[in-house]
């Protein structure tokens, strides 16, 4: 079970790594010094683990983020077929169960420990009242967690596009259709209002309209090809975007982004070129903010400007749960072949 130890211990824990050489590192986007460490420790509570001991369970509550400074964990989580098996390591430094800072789905994996281990416990609603109250420390990890976020899923893709197994069937042509165009300026409250995922943003649709250029694009317009250099995220108004993984014989689409949907978030946020091939799956409106833009706005206190991260945050958990289905499917696909091949030899 979870167990406590005293504020100033994990402090201290903090400066041995650093004093060893080794930064506390939230993911590898935020190094925190011990000044910055102890401001954040205000807002979170130390915790303890056994070796063995369970941290959440997938499918549990979403109710803090977990920066780990002594020890190893595990992430587990059920793939088709209902079986448990590993996906990461969490070592010093790490920050685990972060989706509970960005949204409140329900956990997707479980963490157990797998030594000794220690760290700080960040709660939710704590982190999100002191994000509202534009307190730096706060805003900077939320910002940090979001490019934490983006690293993994952009992990995830890699490990999709280097599965040998996926259904050839599924491959469509890419980009048949021609590319977005600019148009002119459209009621982006009105717009909004019927599109749930975007309610934040009601206030603030003046603002958020000046950043961004409108864009249109025909069903199978090419939007963002793989490679392509971080220029700007594609909010979808109306209609539909596809991603997926360009393969020889076209892509393998692995999500559909529908009204208040974000496009291009991964390179727009850890600044590598674009991992996914992105292009209309029917005709489609969308907002183009620049990925410049965005980073100015990632730390900025300004309701705007959290508004439009609350959305980004929400969104960056949705892609992570999507690319870890998809591993989820491909990983039982391989067991079921390579049991299929084991059963074949073992009766030849």
């Amino acid at each position: 079970m979870v167990g406590l130890f005293q504020r100033s211990s994990m402090v201290e824990s903090v400066m041995r790594l650093q004093q060893a050489g080794a930064p506390v590192v939230i993911g590898r986007s935020l190094a925190l010094d011990p000044a910055a460490m102890d401001e954040l420790s205000r807002a979170g509570d130390p915790f303890a683990l056994e070796k063995g001991d369970l941290l959440f369970r997938q499918g549990g509550p979403a109710d803090a983020a977990y920066l780990l400074t002594e020890g190893a964990l595990q992430v587990a989580t059920r793939i088709p077929g209902d079986e448990l098996t590993a996906i990461s390591t969490v070592m010093p430094g790490d920050v685990v169960g972060e989706f509970a800072l960005l949204d409140d789905r329900p956990r997707s994996a479980s963490v157990r420990a797998v030594e000794p281990s220690a760290g700080l416990r960040i709660p939710r609603v704590r982190i999100q009242a002191l994000v509202a109250d534009g307190w730096p420390p706060a805003l900077a990890l939320f910002a940090a967690v979001c490019r934490l976020m983006a690293g993994r899923i952009r992990q995830g893709v890699e490990r999709i596009a280097d599965a040998a197994d996926f259904e050839p069937s599924a491959l469509r042509r890419f980009g048949a259709g021609p590319p977005p165009g600019a148009v002119e300026a459209g009621d982006l409250a009105a717009l909004i209002a019927g599109v749930p995922r975007l309610a934040e943003w009601t206030a603030h649709a003046g603002g958020i309209a000046g950043i961004a250029a409108w864009q249109h694009v025909a069903k199978g317009g090419a939007v963002l090809v793989p490679g392509a250099a971080p220029g700007a995220i594609r909010v979808v108004l109306r209609g539909a975007l596809r991603a997926g993984i360009m393969r020889e014989g076209g892509i393998e689409p692995i999500a559909i982004h529908g009204p208040g949907e974000i496009a291009g978030l991964i390179a727009a946020l850890d600044g590598a070129g674009e991992p996914l091939a992105i292009e209309a799956a029917e005709e489609t409106l969308m907002l183009a903010i620049p990925a410049a833009r965005l980073a100015a706005l990632a730390t900025d206190p300004a309701p705007l400007a959290r508004a439009l991260m609350a959305v980004i945050g929400r969104q960056l958990v949705l892609e992570h749960v999507r690319a870890n289905r998809h591993l989820g499917r491909i990983t039982a696909l391989e067991r079921f072949n390579a049991a299929g091949e084991a059963s074949a030899c073992a009766a030849s």
